[in-house]
């Protein structure tokens, strides 16, 4: 081949080629909304390499990226399921959210189990409402548990330097209190910042954890035939246990069982996100105590003047 012609060649496919990355960089992609927005962590590929670049500082990028500061892992109540505010249910959703709003970098996951719904019963099928809570209520539990522990265990080995709070609600609050307090070792309850539960069926109306409108008088339906909740001293102040005056499932009573059987749109224990305790609403104040309790372990960096912010207990 004449050497003029090999030249032109060459020419042309550097040309195709120039012209095929600018096209790339250019050209928006088609990829959907949540596609765009990933981005996905740098791999040891996508890492320059040099001779100063060590195994063990590629690592250290690993966990840098893929390990937040802090991780919410929140648990949906009765009856919600995954396809209830991407699986955390509406109560647990308006926690999570308060917390991410106020902790740059922190992640939050919903914890799947069944979720079985509780319908509440008439005088007359009181009795049967007590044995399904017993048994067919209780395994859903125990799932709730086994997958909450797996989910935090797994975490807390692969990011031993970051932090964990829990939140849950009504059967998902029970979920959560029963895990950390006996299904997690001393070693990974020291990485737990905090927890919030809201509408507990194991509520104990005396206990130093209680806030809310509750009657102290009453405690959980779980509690009704078994042992209420005991939370030990060392570890109180992690855990805040929110209940508010007629809910059924942390103030259990003939009364507040009928009333919402009766008025089921209208029972209190639907509507943690709008009743109000003190100067917010329940799943504000939950939201707020599980980030004092981070910031107790890990100080704000505050740049600019400081924004002073409602007290809440924990701070």
């Amino acid at each position: 081949m004449p050497e003029g012609l090999v030249l032109r060649i060459m020419k042309v496919v550097v040309a195709v080629g120039a012209s095929a990355a600018i096209v790339a960089l250019t050209t928006p992609s088609v990829a959907s909304a949540a596609q765009r927005a990933y981005k996905p962590p740098p791999t040891a590929a996508g890492i320059a390499r040099s001779p100063e670049r060590s195994a063990s500082s590629l690592q250290s990028v690993r966990s840098a990226v893929s390990c937040p500061p802090l991780k919410l892992f929140g648990v949906r109540g009765s009856g919600e399921t995954k396809s209830d505010y991407s699986g955390y249910g509406q109560t647990v959703w308006d926690v999570e959210q308060t917390v991410l709003d106020q902790v740059p970098g922190a992640k939050a996951e919903e914890v799947n189990y069944p979720a079985i719904p509780v319908v509440y019963p008439s005088a007359k099928h009181i009795p049967s409402f007590l044995q399904y809570i017993a048994t067919r209520y209780h395994a859903s539990e125990i799932t709730g548990i086994k997958n909450l522990t797996n989910a935090v265990s797994t975490f807390i080995s692969a990011c031993p330097a970051s932090y964990v709070v829990l939140a849950g609600y009504s059967q998902g609050a029970q979920v959560v209190g029963d895990t950390f307090l006996s299904h997690l070792t001393a070693a990974q309850r020291a990485r737990i910042a905090g927890i919030a539960m809201l509408g507990d069926a194991d509520f104990n109306g005396h206990s130093s954890v209680d806030i809310g409108s509750y009657s102290s008088g009453l405690s959980g339906v779980w509690a009704f035939d078994h042992s209420r909740r005991h939370v030990a001293n060392a570890l109180s102040n992690k855990v805040a246990s929110y209940c508010t005056q007629g809910d059924p499932i942390c103030n259990f009573g003939v009364g507040n069982v009928l009333a919402c059987h009766d008025n089921g749109s209208l029972c209190p224990h639907v509507h943690y996100m709008d009743l109000y305790w003190r100067q917010h609403t329940y799943v504000v104040d939950a939201g707020d105590f599980l980030v004092a309790r981070y910031h107790s372990l890990v100080p704000p960096v505050v740049i600019g003047p400081k924004k002073e912010r409602t007290p809440v207990r924990g701070q």
